[in-house]
């Protein structure tokens, strides 16, 4: 009769087989879940630190272009009524005007540029949201199951038979996100750009002058 006593205790050894697979799928999927957490938060402060210095390089690059060209044409202008001043019948005035409110797109360039500065960078949290906005989905292998992470950090399951799934192309998309245009009041350069060509004009300076600010302006406006 000793093997009916033995029945049982092959049964005990199934569940205890059973019952430490089963620790050990929950292990895993623990294990799984907190790296999926980790590397998502990795992800995000990997993708700010790069967009802060590409958001650097871009703006410090448009910045230095625009003051570049301001100046020189602050340069030319400042020749120009010098011209006008040393000619006893040519009234500097009009150049005068015309050099002030350069000055003054100038100052409203620069100070547009100090605001945009110190607006801060998007928090992880922003960025967490702007995520779930293109629905970012965080995925891994484990099966016929994938998971997403949502804003409060938990997870809701879906049934597929492919993992690592993205919803959305979002590289297009987010490329979009938090960029903000330099708003400079008074007017534009290319209405003081204008109107210093209609006074070249009127004044009949040369037409290689002409030719020169029609260069600049192509080249730096």
């Amino acid at each position: 009769m000793s093997w009916v006593t033995a029945v049982p205790r092959c049964d005990d050894v199934f569940d205890e087989d059973l019952d430490e697979l089963s620790v050990q799928n929950k292990e895993w999927t623990c294990n799984m879940e907190r790296r999926t957490k980790d590397g998502f938060r990795d992800g995000i402060d990997a993708g700010k630190e790069a967009s802060l210095q590409q958001g650097f390089n871009l703006g410090y690059r448009e910045g230095a272009a625009k003051m570049k060209a301001i100046g020189q044409f602050k340069g030319i202008i400042s020749a120009v009524r010098c011209w006008c001043q040393s000619q006893p019948s040519m009234s500097s005035d009009p150049i005068t005007q015309l050099l002030q409110k350069v000055e003054k797109h100038e100052e409203s360039l620069f100070e547009a540029m100090r605001k945009a500065q110190e607006m801060p960078p998007p928090s992880v949290s922003e960025l967490v949201g702007d995520m779930d906005d293109l629905a970012v989905d965080q995925s891994y292998c484990g099966g016929s199951d994938y998971s997403r992470i949502d804003q409060d950090g938990e997870r809701c399951r879906k049934g597929h038979n492919d993992c690592c799934i993205h919803d959305k192309d979002i590289s297009a998309n987010y490329a979009g996100i938090h960029t903000k245009s330099l708003f400079v009041k008074g007017e534009s350069m290319e209405q003081l750009f204008h109107r210093f060509m209609e006074l070249v004009t009127e004044m009949g300076l040369p037409e290689e002058l002409k030719l020169h600010l029609q260069q600049f302006r192509h080249l730096c406006i």
